[in-house]
């Protein structure tokens, strides 16, 4: 599975991460570790999240002001895709 993950990131021109609808602890901590293989491999990443429970507030923060995860909203993400 990793071989295959590490394929498609480096056929792609960027990576752009989906969780669940209302992401859990779960899927938000998935998007976080899959942007940082993305952007080992040096690729830009970005994951979407329009909403989030509150248990999620705290660590959404703390990574939002690391300044490392690039968030953007399901629009942004649209309007960024390519092929």
């Amino acid at each position: 599975m990793a071989h295959a993950i590490k394929q498609l990131i480096d056929q792609s021109n960027q990576v752009i991460i989906m969780g669940h609808k209302r992401p859990d602890m779960d899927s938000f901590g998935a998007a976080l570790g899959i942007c940082r293989i993305a952007k080992n491999r040096n690729k830009p990443a970005a994951i979407v999240i329009n909403s989030y429970n509150e248990s999620l507030t705290d660590m959404y923060h703390s990574a939002l002001n690391m300044g490392v995860y690039k968030f953007v909203n399901s629009e942004e993400a649209l309007a960024t895709a390519d092929k």
